[in-house]
């Protein structure tokens, strides 16, 4: 039930963004918004999220079936270890390890929001509505991916605000310093880093954009046996690299690994329509914007590689970048957003669906049931 009433708490304050209503915290509604976004990450409880628990044991140097003992496990990256070895001199309750972690996931978010969107809690609704975007952003389940992409979007920022430049000594440090540890707080990193390197080099042209997104969702459809057997074979290639390891287990899980399964329509389509709406809304200046590129690339890859989970995860960040830039002839026409948000509505169906069946509760992804830190 949470989910539903945080949904339609972000309505109230987007369309008060748009103007449709108003009230007397106008000024107020990015912060208002902003912090309710956070809390349901910081304040929830250990048993949220399929990993959270293990996570949290892990933390407090207690055996974890999944991750063993806090800095005895060659498997885990060394700078999640050490932001764990950190914050466990200070306090070592399950609490303060969830509520730090998320803190340090979701503020360069936010500070991405706040400067580059213009209808924030816009943002904020298309995030917790998304129903594939549940199981991995809002409760966060992967926390070590998350603090790593975190340092993703610090270095992003700082790209966005200042650029590279070769005089600027501190800032190309800074940039490079904060990639560096995303390296190795992830191993997803290694494929994220060039990516958004290519993203940001490459100049993206709407009918292109348009045409790739077209194009993943056929190749989900008609070629998922070749593209699970490519996956397979890269696999094989990668298997050797002790470094891509915690990459090349996942092929064969239950979960994440290849499943040769069609991606379904009901899936795919609501966010291929969604994107390629705001491409098509988005002038040539705005789709070589870096949100605009990301939620393309995010979406591309995430629909045509849906055979294989392991994509999803990997590519996600970009699809939250996706969401933080409205294009301005959505933002500023009435027809335009309502149509914007048709698929969302969808979504937002999905959710109730599965908030209201109760084999959704009590599973192995620790979604449901919702409950705080202190219930």
């Amino acid at each position: 039930m949470i989910y539903i009433l945080y949904i339609l708490f972000f309505t109230v304050l987007f369309l008060h963004e748009k103007g449709y209503i108003g009230f007397e915290l106008r000024k107020r509604t990015f912060y208002f918004g902003s912090f309710f976004f956070i809390a349901l990450f910081a304040f929830r409880g250990e048993n949220v999220g399929g990993d959270t628990y293990e996570y949290c044991r892990y933390f407090m140097g207690k055996l974890s079936s999944t991750y063993g003992i806090l800095g005895d496990n060659e498997n885990i990256e060394i700078g999640f270890q050490w932001f764990c070895m950190l914050m466990n001199r200070i306090c070592k309750t399950p609490f303060f390890f969830i509520f730090t972690s998320s803190i340090l996931s979701l503020l360069p978010f936010i500070l991405l929001v706040k400067r580059y969107s213009s209808m924030p809690n816009l943002t904020y609704f298309y995030i917790l509505c998304s129903n594939f975007m549940n199981y991995v952003v809002n409760i966060e389940t992967h926390i070590r991916q998350n603090i790593s992409g975190a340092f993703i979007m610090m270095a992003l920022l700082l790209f966005l605000q200042n650029g590279i430049k070769w005089n600027n000594k501190k800032n190309f440090v800074a940039i490079l310093s904060f990639c560096v540890v995303a390296v190795y707080s992830h191993t997803t990193s290694y494929v994220l880093l060039p990516l958004l390197i290519i993203i940001i080099l490459v100049p993206f042209k709407k009918i292109y954009s348009i045409s790739m997104i077209v194009v993943a969702v056929i190749i989900s459809l008609v070629f998922v046996d070749t593209i699970t057997n490519l996956f397979v074979g890269l696999n094989f290639m990668l298997n050797p690299y002790e470094e891509l390891g915690n990459i090349t287990r996942y092929i064969e899980s239950d979960t994440y690994g290849t499943s040769n399964k069609v991606l379904r329509l009901t899936h795919s389509l609501p966010i291929a329509f969604w994107t390629i709406y705001n491409v098509y809304k988005a002038d040539d200046e705005e789709n070589n914007n870096i949100f605009i590129k990301c939620m393309v690339i995010g979406t591309v890859v995430s629909i045509a590689c849906g055979s294989f989970g392991m994509v999803f995860r990997m590519v996600f960040l970009y699809q939250l970048l996706g969401c933080v830039y409205i294009p301005k002839k959505i933002a500023q026409d009435k027809r335009a957003l309502f149509v914007n948000l048709i698929p969302y509505v969808y979504l937002f169906y999905r959710i109730i669906v599965m908030v209201a069946s109760s084999s959704n509760y009590d599973t192995d992804t620790h979604l449901l049931p919702y409950n705080f830190i202190w219930e």
